[in-house]
């Protein structure tokens, strides 16, 4: 840290602008990056899949067919599925808007009168605001769908990437110049990072059925949109797990009352914290 603050200022601002032009250049080719990190994503999942059919006597084209068809077929549910389902709830989201509205007209004489609190109509309004929590979930799903719908842009990048994965150790022994130890870097580096993509699939999926459970038992709609979308957002670290427990908590709220919510924000919490803070680091 000393070093860094020691060194001259027309440096550190040259860094700060190369930063700057590569976020914007990031924003600029996102529709290009978006599919080639999904690609990426599938990739590290496909590919010890197709190295298991390869050891086990198929040729490498027939393990990437197989492979591809496997994650065709998920790719082609995934559109389906998550795509009629968000319609459908786009679709009854201002009747569960009317109704979150009702209850905030409830809650406010009791905020107000009761507790003694002095909370303003228009902002318990925005608090409880269902569509404006929908667009940032609308814009997610929007974003993961339309990289999704280039499905054949995507499994053209994917056949790519693994046909590269298959032939990387024979080009690396022809280029070179310490081989062994260049393919041990890379083969130490690949299988952590596969590592940890894999197990942290495995801990989204941990994270969303206890959770698809829990809403199935109270009857909560579209259960499993949310535990995709629990699925979705538990990759990003921190906040995931809580943008993803807002929607649910407010369509609880509507649909069943407060016990429900506070019953599907306690699981929320509880799940997060088993599996993020206890379980996913003992593994990773």
């Amino acid at each position: 840290m000393n070093r860094l603050l020691q060194r001259p200022a027309h440096f550190i601002l040259l860094e700060l602008a190369a930063l700057i032009i590569v976020l914007a250049a990031i924003k600029v080719i996102a529709p290009i990056l978006s599919p080639f990190l999904i690609a990426l994503f599938i990739s590290a999942m496909t590919a010890p899949g197709m190295f298991w059919l390869m050891r086990k006597g198929y040729s490498q084209s027939w393990a990437l067919a197989i492979s591809l068809f496997v994650v065709f077929i998920i790719l082609t549910l995934v559109v389906n599925f998550v795509g009629a389902s968000l319609s459908q709830f786009i679709h009854d989201l201002p009747a569960y808007q009317s109704k979150l509205h009702d209850y905030t007209s409830r809650l406010l004489p009791f905020l107000n009168h009761r507790l003694g609190l002095e909370v303003d109509e228009n902002n318990l309004g925005q608090f409880f605001n269902l569509g404006s929590v929908m667009k940032f979930i609308g814009k997610t799903f929007s974003g993961v769908l339309s990289a999704l719908t280039n499905s054949l842009f995507i499994l053209l990048l994917v056949i790519f990437i693994l046909i590269e994965f298959a032939g990387f150790a024979k080009k690396m022994q022809l280029i070179a110049l310490d081989p062994q130890a260049t393919l041990s870097r890379i083969q130490k580096f690949s299988t952590a990072l596969n590592h940890y993509i894999i197990l942290k699939t495995l801990m989204s999926v941990l994270t969303a059925l206890p959770i698809g459970l829990m809403l199935l038992i109270l009857r909560i709609d579209y259960v499993l949109l949310w535990m995709f979308l629990v699925f979705l957002l538990n990759f990003i670290p921190n906040i995931g797990s809580i943008l993803a427990a807002i929607p649910v908590v407010l369509l609880a709220l509507v649909q069943h009352g407060l016990l429900s919510a506070i019953i599907v924000l306690i699981v929320f919490v509880v799940v997060n914290n088993v599996v993020g803070n206890m379980l996913e680091p003992r593994l990773l």
